[in-house]
């Protein structure tokens, strides 16, 4: 569950990029936060920016008030943007501008971890990418077939069969991830 901001951490801007996605990580989750620091680096600071990635595209998903159509526009800019660094992340820090909780406010600053996912390199970015953004275009697809059938409200899955794919898109694309980041670091 996600936890309310206690205190507003420092800004990107009053910080940098680093040290913001360093400590926004507790905050968006303890358990990673733990298990990433037992990592050597370059691979813990890899993980790291991975997991934000991640964390951003769950954020855009799971926020409740967002409408479905702009969830689909967050997701796809958000996937773009990862291809992208030029892209306008406008339309995704005005959908968070008053951030109520830490994944939302890592989600409005997601410039941050955009721009340190940037700096580790083309094996690096060539291993998170494609799964970040197949988590993003699943999420997104999801979002579109169960908003058509009840708009009013969220719906749970219909099968055992949509929840295997459902599960394939929050969590298995990120175990392909972190295998592709092991490999690189075996």
């Amino acid at each position: 569950m996600p936890r309310h901001i206690p205190i507003m951490p420092p800004l990107p801007s009053e910080i940098g990029d680093r040290a913001f996605c360093q400590r926004i990580l507790p905050l968006v989750s303890r358990t990673f936060a733990a298990c990433i620091r037992l990592l050597p680096p370059p691979l813990d600071h890899q993980v790291l920016i991975a997991y934000l990635l991640c964390r951003i595209a769950d954020t855009i998903e799971d926020t409740a008030e967002l409408p479905v159509a702009d969830k689909e526009m967050l997701l796809a800019l958000f996937a773009h943007a990862l291809d992208d660094p030029s892209t306008d992340l406008h339309p995704l820090t005005a959908a968070f501008a008053t951030p109520r909780i830490a994944d939302e406010l890592l989600t409005r600053e997601a410039h941050a971890t955009l721009a340190e996912f940037a700096a580790l390199g083309p094996a690096a970015g060539a291993a998170i990418r494609p799964w970040v953004q197949e988590m993003c275009h699943g999420m997104a697809r999801f979002a579109r077939i169960h908003s058509a059938a009840h708009p009013e409200r969220l719906v749970s899955l219909n099968s055992v069969e949509e929840l295997d794919q459902y599960c394939y898109f929050v969590a298995g694309t990120v175990g392909h991830l972190l295998t592709e980041l092991f490999r690189l670091h075996s």
